[in-house]
């Protein structure tokens, strides 16, 4: 019979296609990963909905899961979990969308559960009921958080009537009222096939594809009109400048400004994303300098929002105690003048365009990355848009940055919001690193491992192949060569960590990770910055009790310069008194920010009750840490950057398609500058062992205006990284908690209950014995509940072990997830490749997984549990409001 699926055009390898129904179905192949990943995006967002229901697209989106005509509640996610999937959904103001990242092999299953839940899904109202304790605890962890009190605040001050007035999530009185009826006519009116775009990238056959999407979606009728959709209100020009003030507990100030500015069809959108590099995120931006460097900010955030309608330029500036709001906002409303009055250089334009060029290649890595790409495009304007953005940023002229800028940058456009937290009597003003989420995800991070091993799929075995070399100094090389961007990614990691110092100078480790970039033999900061700004490379540094570690990106027409420069930067800092005082200020700020932070409160207590004080695992209390800072000096650090670094061999990867000639000159860079004439050592990690507490301990800590409590349940473990049992308990974590949404924790805690929104448990087992534990955080009624249950399955957990059938599924799962969950990025393949020497696993490791793991017999695991897991010994750290509710 022949085929009804249409062709309609090409652009840059995406192929366009239409169904009868009026399904457009985009197609990208890509065979450099055995690997696709399948998504469907429905236009329906919050702009979609009305006085009443807000929430109610984020709403539906969790319900997708709870069951449809052919799968029950939870059997979505155990299937394509079981097939070694990744799954995901997310709802935006514009649109909500669900994937699957999974081998190609099953394609087919994918296709056939997202065509079923496009009509099927059936939105039960005790489900809905179940799904809504688990929502609104979403809400309340989202509403923990000051800055997004702040920008929710002001958006609905900025906007009268705009479909951006109101947050994705929703408001609680609005989720409370939502009912099986008011989901059902809203699925049935939004989730159709002429109001979907399915986007597909990786491995695949075309014509098998077209074919099995015909098969499945094809017959599926609309139940609604093209045109039958909400009128979306839009805003009359705002005429007089908006002020908001909010206030609550607190220990920081926030000021976010905020102008109107235009939607994704618009050219202006191009100029204004070249304004934004220009003015925030350049590593010598104006902000940056007028405030974080003076001392007056420690991050400043923001940029042009690209939305179906029109959106929001903002700023977002955490303070420092000495800085005022008006001060603060004074200088960043003069720096745009500035801009207005002188436009930027040609010189700048072109290192914002570079910038924007190299970002946006770094975020085309992996299958999944360019399917969001297509897909967000698609939601907002045009698939056609994400093929032209950067011919069209290229394009942008002065004159049209001067334009931009004088039409959109006025006073009587901005909105303008403060954050001024409520003192208790006797405390000061802190400040914070900004985090700002604004979409709503159901994060299924459970395919990616909880505890710090590395792995490898036995069908990749065939294609995955990385050359080892060793450099003069004995540090070892990984190259692999496989990938579809002209990008580069090196990673690389060094044995010891802030292990190797003493406990009381451990945060030398992190301040000689943040200084690297601010000077070197060769090169002066005002060099690093300049060229940064102009290729677009990205040098990251890192430290944890272990490793310093280190990952670099860089276009290819830009890598000599940038590993030149990294080497320099790393082998021979200059730590000068002056950025040194820089880092530490923003260290010190970091940690009064987690002061804020039930989850950051609730993990440091449960880590003191756990190890002992000294031991490199054991968390400082927050003044402990800040002492520490304080205490650094330049000397201490040009001791420990030897011990940490300049003596240590490393472990480097390299993923790139660069041509053999070209890779030898990155190898010669290497030689050079890494080599000192002396062949060094290994880097020893030594931790210590812990032992269980006899008396487990239970402690609750009050942090007042938290509607949500973080909470920590475990005790000490006794297993590392290369313990004959890890593997067993590493399956058997998966199937209790470290498998998310399908383990037994959630089924039981969130589906079965609706008590939590996230939850999972894990093992730490690296070089030192860490911990076993379960996190979850829930409105504080529901806390004593949750551990009730927790208990219940963590003592059936011990005493009856997993199931043969549960074994099975968890095997299968493991082994087909292992590209998803490692090698799914070019820029994952780089930091699993070293990750694997890292722990030693042998020349074999990518042959052996699949096997060691097929081997694992039921009666060893359930024995492991018991002689691992000790549920009498469970210590509980409560963290929020919880002492105040009334039992």
């Amino acid at each position: 019979m022949k085929s009804s699926v249409k062709y309609i055009t090409e652009r840059d390898g995406i192929r366009e296609y239409f169904l009868p129904n009026g399904l457009k179905v985009l197609l990208k192949q890509n065979h450099s990963i055995p690997l696709i990943s399948f998504s469907i995006w429905y236009k329906v967002g919050s702009q979609n909905e009305t006085k009443g229901i807000y929430g109610l697209a984020h709403f539906l989106e969790h319900m997708m899961f709870k069951g449809t005509n052919k799968y029950k509640r939870g059997e979505i996610s155990a299937i394509i979990q079981k097939y070694g999937g990744i799954f995901n959904a997310f709802t935006s103001c514009d649109g909500t969308a669900y994937y699957e990242t999974i081998s190609p092999k099953y394609l087919e299953k994918v296709i056939e559960i997202e065509s079923d839940r496009m009509k099927g899904s059936l939105l039960s109202q005790d489900e809905l009921n179940l799904e809504r304790t688990v929502v609104l605890s979403e809400l309340e962890g989202d509403l923990n958080n000051p800055v997004t009190l702040l920008d929710q605040t002001l958006r609905f001050t900025a906007y009268e009537k705009g479909p951006y007035k109101n947050p994705t999530i929703g408001y609680e009185k609005d989720i409370r009222s939502i009912d099986s009826k008011i989901m059902r006519d809203f699925y049935n009116r939004f989730y159709n096939p002429n109001n979907a775009t399915i986007v597909l990238v990786g491995d695949f056959n075309e014509s098998n594809a077209t074919n099995l999407i015909e098969k499945h979606f094809g017959s599926i009728k609309n139940t609604n009109s093209t045109n039958d959709h909400i009128i979306i209100e839009k805003d009359s020009p705002q005429k007089e400048e908006k002020r908001i003030t909010v206030k609550r507990s607190g220990s920081f100030k926030l000021l976010e400004i905020a102008y109107h500015t235009t939607d994704a069809k618009n050219k202006d959108l191009y100029p204004l994303n070249v304004i934004e590099e220009i003015l925030i995120k350049g590593k010598k931006s104006p902000l940056n300098k007028v405030l974080v460097e003076a001392g007056l900010a420690t991050e400043v955030s923001g940029g042009a929002e690209i939305n179906k309608e029109p959106g929001l330029f903002y700023f977002l500036v955490s303070l420092t105690p000495k800085a005022t709001h008006k001060k603060v906002e004074t200088i960043i409303t003069n720096e745009i003048n500035k801009l207005i009055k002188n436009p930027p250089s040609e010189e700048e334009i072109l290192a914002a365009k570079n910038r924007i060029k190299a970002d946006y290649l770094f975020n085309l890595d992996g299958t999944y990355n360019q399917a969001l790409n297509i897909g967000y495009f698609e939601s907002v304007n045009d698939w056609k848009q994400s093929t032209e953005w950067l011919d069209e940023i290229s394009k942008v002229t002065k004159e049209e940055i001067s334009t931009a800028l004088k039409n959109y940058f006025q006073k009587e456009n901005r909105t303008v919001g403060y954050f001024i937290p409520k003192m208790q009597k006797g405390t000061k003003y802190e400040n914070l690193p900004i985090n700002l989420s604004r979409t709503q995800h159901y994060k299924n991070t459970s395919l990616v491992e909880s505890t710090k091993q590395s792995s490898l799929s036995s069908e990749f075995q065939r294609l995955f192949k990385y050359k080892e070399l060793n450099l003069k100094d004995g540090s070892e090389l990984l190259i692999y060569k496989n990938i579809d961007l002209p990008i580069t990614y090196l990673s690389g990691i060094i044995k010891g960590g802030s292990s190797l110092l003493p406990k009381e100078d451990e945060l030398n480790c992190e301040i000689i990770a943040r200084t690297l970039e601010k000077g070197s033999k060769h090169y002066t900061k005002e060099q690093i910055e300049s060229i940064l700004d102009k290729t677009g490379s990205h040098i990251d540094f890192g430290c944890d009790e272990e490793s310093f570690k280190f990952n670099v990106a860089s276009t290819n027409d830009n890598l000599i310069q940038t590993v030149d420069l990294f080497t320099d930067i790393l082998m021979n800092p200059i730590f000068t008194e002056k950025e040194t005082n820089k880092e530490k200020d923003k260290l010190i700020a970091e940690i009064i920010e987690s002061k804020d932070s039930t989850e950051e409160i609730g993990r440091r207590r449960f880590n003191q009750i756990i190890y002992t004080k000294g031991h490199p695992y054991y968390s400082n209390d927050f003044e402990e840490d800040i002492k520490i800072i304080k205490n650094i000096n330049n000397k201490n650090l040009f001791s420990y950057h030897e011990r940490l670094i300049k003596n240590n061999k490393a472990i480097i990867s390299i993923t790139s398609n660069l041509k053999d000639k070209d890779i030898k000159s990155v190898l010669d860079i290497l030689e050079k500058n890494i080599f000192n004439g002396t062949p060094k050592t290994e880097g020893k990690i030594n931790i210590p062992d812990t032992l269980l507490r006899d008396i487990p301990k239970t402690e609750s800590i009050n942090v007042e205006d938290k509607m949500q409590s973080d909470v920590y349940l475990g005790h000490a473990g006794n297993l590392r990284r290369t313990d004959p049992d890890f593997y067993k308990l590493h399956i058997a974590n998966y199937i209790f908690g470290g498998s998310s949404l399908a383990s037994r924790l959630s089924k039981r805690i969130r589906d079965d209950s609706g008590l939590v929104y996230r939850i999972y448990s894990y093992i730490n087992a690296s070089h030192g014995k860490g911990e076993f534990g379960i996190y979850f955080g829930a409105n504080n009624k529901n806390v004593d509940k949750a551990i009730e249950l927790i208990k219940e399955e963590l003592n059936k957990f011990v005493t009856k072990g997993i199931t043969e059938d549960e074994l099975k599924k968890a095997k299968a799962s493991l082994i087909d997830s292992f590209i998803s969950r490692n090698l799914s990025t070019n820029r994952s393949i780089s930091s699993t490749i070293a990750g694997i020497e890292f722990y030693d696993l042998g020349n074999n490791y990518i042959n052996n997984y699949p096997k060691i793991i097929d081997s694992l017999k039921l009666d060893e695991i359930n024995t492991a549990i018991k002689n691992h897991i000790f549920p009498d010994k469970l210590n509980i750290v409560i963290a929020g409001e919880y002492k105040n509710i009334k039992k």
